[in-house]
């Protein structure tokens, strides 16, 4: 999956918590139900990333809702669910495609290198401009993958004393700094 289709703004977060509910407390309830029944979905038809998949979910209905608020009848949760659909499908297209495709354009990509180094640079002069306690949260809520992920991010919610959803959305806001500073950095003339 293209990791640049895993972001949108913050007004698109905050959108589309609103269309769930007027009270942001039961908007952050609903969130993290819809969320969580999602990463269910992807998990029982065996996709190796559910949590992956179910953020690109959540992005693209984050995208739409200022366009379908006004006119979009009946739960939220069943558009969630629809989309859903429609990411597993091109999930599966994706993993069937030819992977040496890829490798031959990454390959062939004139300057990559120098690109991703300076990508590199960029990243790690941004994560060192955070403040001490965002970097060690970023990296301990990244640090884990499959259900070890699932287990270190529960317990680092407990240790926060905040629920899961409370924790996304403060790692929300400390990867969009980062990916605002890094974005910056690449825009400025490489040394």
């Amino acid at each position: 999956m293209d990791r640049s289709s895993l972001q949108y703004s913050a007004e698109d977060f905050y959108s589309l918590l609103s269309w769930l509910d007027s009270n942001e407390q039961r908007a952050a309830e609903k969130y993290g139900s819809i969320r969580r029944r999602l990463v269910q979905y992807f998990a029982w038809r065996h996709c190796s990333d559910p949590e992956e998949l179910t953020d690109e979910t959540m992005i693209r209905v984050a995208r739409r809702v200022s366009e379908i608020r006004n006119t979009y009848q009946g739960e939220p949760a069943y558009y969630f669910y629809g989309v859903a659909r429609n990411v597993l499908h091109d999930n599966f297209k994706q993993r069937s495609s030819n992977s040496s495709r890829d490798q031959e354009l990454a390959i062939s990509a004139p300057g990559s290198d120098e690109n991703r180094e300076h990508l590199y640079e960029c990243f790690d002069k941004c994560m060192l401009a955070l403040p001490a306690e965002k970097r060690e949260l970023l990296t301990a809520y990244y640090e884990h993958s499959k259900q070890a992920k699932i287990d270190a991010r529960r317990q680092l919610a407990a240790q926060l004393g905040v629920n899961s959803e409370a924790l996304r959305v403060r790692l929300f806001r400390i990867t969009s700094t980062l990916r605002e500073c890094v974005e910056s950095c690449m825009k400025s003339p490489q040394p």
